[in-house]
């Protein structure tokens, strides 16, 4: 339990995390101590709770975890009141910098103030949550990690994709109805979204993506269904434009997740080294041999499913490819 995260819950497993940065601290003074008592303790690991333990943090990490007395004078006491006290959380899929409420309306409205301050209160919302960790999955620059990094802003671990690729008329593609083909979008000017068309033109906008912050990249191989242009069976992207993102993310020594509904889009993103599967709604038992013959992963992003999903302004009130 050396590295484990943790984040305060009631009864009922809902986080609360205690209320600092998890910016890294300042290594010129000893790490201060944080002493949670009368804590019963999931792990993540054990089936059964260690219950009526002490939990000592010193700096970012835990340093003990006892049943018995725990002895640190110079350490902040917390009493966790009988509550359990988890590992934090992980967020695999989040947008943090799209503020809603559709597409149209952020292409049309939404200046960098607008964004900036969104990302923000998402940044703070998650960690109060108990997410330590956030993987971002496109839209998100490298000024939001280093704000959260630097203790500017209150967030989790952050880990950004900087602009979603793809093709004209594919996921990513946000612009205007009328937006003549090559011209600049409120998404490309910010790096949010950028229309990636050749080998070339995804040479170029993933390196810059990386240079932009991003610590991995994200690809739109599928339609979706909060955007007009694209049916979600689409398959988008030559097989040499994906491998090229993987050379590039490669070159990084990161990776490339894809946002893939169908089986052939899928195949496809696997078989060109796309590491990380993003929903995979057609995912089968082919496709589940030939990931873990490539070591890839999937996120599911099971909400897709859920029977408010048509509850949402972007699905609700604006014309979606079918």
């Amino acid at each position: 339990m050396t590295n484990m995260r943790i984040s305060l819950c009631p009864a009922v497993m809902v986080a609360a995390v205690f209320g600092f940065s998890v910016a890294a601290q300042a290594q010129d003074q000893e790490d201060p101590q944080t002493l949670f008592t009368n804590v019963h303790v999931f792990d993540g690991v054990n089936e059964q709770r260690i219950e009526n333990a002490s939990v000592l943090v010193e700096g970012n990490l835990i340093k003990a975890v006892s049943t018995e007395v725990i002895d640190a004078p110079n350490a902040t006491v917390i009493d966790g009141e009988g509550r359990t006290l988890t590992p934090g959380f992980i967020e695999n899929h989040a947008h943090l910098m799209l503020p809603g409420p559709t597409l149209p309306a952020m292409e049309a409205n939404s200046t960098w103030e607008d964004l900036a301050i969104h990302g923000t209160q998402m940044a703070e919302m998650y960690l109060m949550q108990g997410f330590t960790t956030v993987r971002d999955a496109g839209g998100a620059n490298g000024g939001l990690r280093r704000a959260i990094d630097t203790g500017t802003i209150v967030g989790p671990r952050f880990y950004p994709a900087a602009a979603f690729l793809s093709t004209r008329g594919g996921h990513a593609d946000f612009a205007n109805f009328t937006a003549p083909v090559g011209q600049s979008s409120n998404f490309s000017r910010l790096n949010m979204a950028q229309e990636v068309d050749s080998v070339s033109e995804m040479y170029k906008f993933a390196r810059n993506n990386f240079r932009m912050g991003a610590t991995q990249l994200k690809y739109m191989q599928s339609g979706g269904v909060v955007s007009v242009f694209d049916p979600w069976q689409l398959l988008a992207g030559s097989t040499a434009e994906l491998e090229a993102a993987v050379q590039v993310a490669n070159e990084y020594e990161s990776y490339v997740m894809a946002h893939s509904y169908r089986k052939e889009t899928i195949m496809a993103a696997l078989n060109a080294g796309v590491r990380s599967i993003e929903h995979g709604f057609m995912f089968d038992c082919e496709i589940s041999a030939l990931m873990e013959e490539k070591g890839a992963y999937i996120t599911t992003n099971l909400t897709a499913f859920d029977p408010n999903l048509f509850d949402i302004p972007a699905i609700r009130d604006v014309p979606a490819s079918l």
